[in-house]
């Protein structure tokens, strides 16, 4: 497709950091696009693999490749950069072991021509390349969105705050990025959240184009993945999201939202934190929960923990406050047998 215009069309925004293995498919995905007004910036996140070398020797090779570096901080600060060093009239966020279909700039680019949107958001696939299993995920089958081209957070109702928060599934005008100063949270882990939903919040409507583009690499080693105390930065999210909320007046009308998105989001997190902080963790939980919510969450760890069997029929020690109790499970329900109150039963 020919373009007649000075103006690069699409900055695509490729945080890095120690993907040596996968980084080479990722940037064929991208240069390879079947629509070639784009521009690459790369930003490496203080990578200690080969990472970097790919960068450089992808950037000599493609002139459209741009290579920035950072200190270790995490997405989020390397995407801000590449938004502060971008010039296309739209973004697109790839992270560095996903990639995208061949012709996904030029459907993107002919949905912006017909919408003059602010976001597009597309379909993705999901990949495991170790099980072999792929998983098609359709937005509208999400959100029961039917024959509709688009949407907007009053649809979604108090689901607006948990859908889709990831930002490779969406591509974005730069100018409504820049005029609404979003940005990424500089954290290692759930840093996108805060983004697409002040996207989401700040436009009226978000265009839905009904074709995968995107692949997502579902690999059991990735940060996502794996256990490390930087989730403890979901807390910061928590906080962040109720200031932008309070901001906008929309802290009373999202309310239920806000609610569900602090219990979806700290049970998430919770399974990633090093089993030594997670005491710590429910402590800092039970700070931004209510009484019924923490409960709530206590009960989906327990039951998310335990296997079938053992929900059926079961005795276990638990140390809850520094005192140590035998919870006996029949049939769901827990027998709660402690120095100083034996027989307690509770239903979980």
């Amino acid at each position: 497709m020919d373009i007649n215009q000075d103006r690069t069309v699409f900055s695509i925004i490729v945080p890095v950091y120690n993907v040596e293995k996968y980084l080479p498919h990722t940037l064929d995905s991208i240069i390879n696009q079947s629509f070639e007004s784009f521009e690459v910036i790369c930003i490496d996140d203080g990578s200690t693999d080969r990472s970097k070398n790919v960068l450089n020797d992808y950037g000599l090779k493609d002139k459209r490749i741009k290579v920035f570096s950072q200190e270790n901080a995490g997405p989020g600060a390397a995407r801000n950069i590449g938004i502060s060093n971008a010039s296309g009239k739209y973004v697109l966020f790839v992270d560095a072991d996903d990639w995208l279909e061949s012709n996904a700039l030029e459907y993107l680019y002919e949905k912006f021509s017909q919408t003059n949107a602010n976001i597009i958001q597309f379909d993705y696939k999901a990949v495991n390349k170790l099980s072999g299993k792929e998983r098609l995920c359709v937005l509208k089958k999400d959100i029961s969105l039917k024959n509709a081209e688009c949407y907007n957070w009053k649809f979604l109702k108090e689901k607006a705050l948990v859908t889709r928060l990831m930002a490779w599934d969406k591509a974005y005008s730069l100018d409504f990025i820049r005029k609404n100063n979003m940005q990424f949270a500089c954290n290692k882990h759930a840093e996108d959240h805060i983004f697409t939903i002040k996207g989401l919040l700040l436009t009226d409507k978000v265009y839905y184009l009904e074709k995968c583009l995107y692949n997502y690499n579902n690999r059991p080693n990735s940060s996502t993945n794996i256990q490390s105390n930087d989730n403890f930065c979901i807390f910061d999210n928590v906080q962040l999201l109720k200031d932008f909320l309070v901001k906008y007046k929309l802290d009373d009308v999202l309310a239920d939202g806000f609610k569900e998105y602090k219990q979806e989001i700290l049970y998430i997190h919770y399974a990633n934190i090093i089993d030594e902080q997670k005491s710590e963790y429910l402590k800092l939980c039970r700070t931004v929960l209510s009484g019924k919510e923490y409960k709530k969450m206590l009960n989906r760890i327990k039951h998310k923990e335990r296997s079938f069997l053992e929900r059926i029929f079961s005795i276990k020690n638990r140390s809850e406050n520094s005192v140590k109790k035998k919870v006996l499970t029949i049939i769901g329900m827990e027998f709660i047998i402690s120095p100083k109150n034996e027989g307690e039963c509770n239903e979980s």
